[in-house]
């Protein structure tokens, strides 16, 4: 009977995991950029008893939906596994989040301050520039004069990047992954959250029913074995 409390108790401690994994999807809807993380669950069977627990955790890569905003500093990338740079405080940092404001010194930064990175270092806009424009391949207009092409990267392993924060941003883990990409960019638009929040729903009511039964399961064990020892 103990077995079966590991083997339950397993149970609760992924299902906890499990839960954890679709709160964060649910909190990142409006995350510009941001996605689906899901778990690789596996099976480990020992002598009396069994053990289930995530093994990995990995992204759904699959481009979100495309809203336009007519915001000129809105960018979004056309392909799959393909990221912006953009220069954090403690090194280079890969983001999707489509979203990128002018700073008072003239830098592009994304929410967090993070300055976005072109080919020839960090983006500047020049002062009393009326007019930014950015081609399908990334090179910025300023004012119909040229100041840069916007760094685009792709990833051709993920296990070169680490997100960071469960946010739409990813530190760099190995460069040897990283390869400069021409992937189109589209001005004007946002690339939306890829999660599924209706078969996250799904999956966190089947998750919440799962961990009554096994609570159900560790109670009841625990109460035969306190019975069986007081006979």
């Amino acid at each position: 009977m103990i077995n079966g409390i590991y083997t339950a108790t397993s149970g609760l401690l992924l299902s906890y995991e499990q839960q954890n994994i679709y709160t964060n999807n649910f909190a990142n809807l409006s995350t510009s950029g941001y996605k689906e993380l899901n778990a690789a669950v596996v099976s480990n069977d020992f002598n009396d008893f069994s053990s289930i627990y995530i093994e990995q955790i990995w992204n759904k890569n699959d481009i979100g939906n495309f809203v336009q905003t007519n915001n000129p500093l809105d960018f979004a990338i056309a392909s799959p596994d393909c990221y912006f740079v953009v220069q954090g405080p403690l090194g280079q940092i890969l983001t999707r989040n489509s979203t990128f404001y002018r700073s008072n010194i003239g830098t592009l930064v994304d929410g967090n301050g993070n300055a976005l990175l072109g080919e020839r270092g960090i983006i500047r806009i020049p002062d009393n520039v009326s007019n930014i424009q950015v081609s399908n391949d990334g090179v910025i207009y300023a004012d119909y004069q040229e100041i840069d092409k916007i760094q685009i990267v792709s990833i051709n392993n993920q296990q070169s990047i680490k997100r960071i924060e469960l946010s739409s941003s990813y530190q760099i883990e190995n460069r040897d992954g990283i390869r400069q990409s021409n992937s189109w960019i589209l001005q004007g638009y946002k690339e939306q959250a890829n999660v599924d929040i209706y078969n996250q729903q799904i999956k966190m009511l089947l998750g919440l029913r799962y961990s009554d039964f096994l609570h159900r399961i560790v109670r009841m064990t625990s109460d035969i074995i306190q019975l069986s020892t007081r006979a």
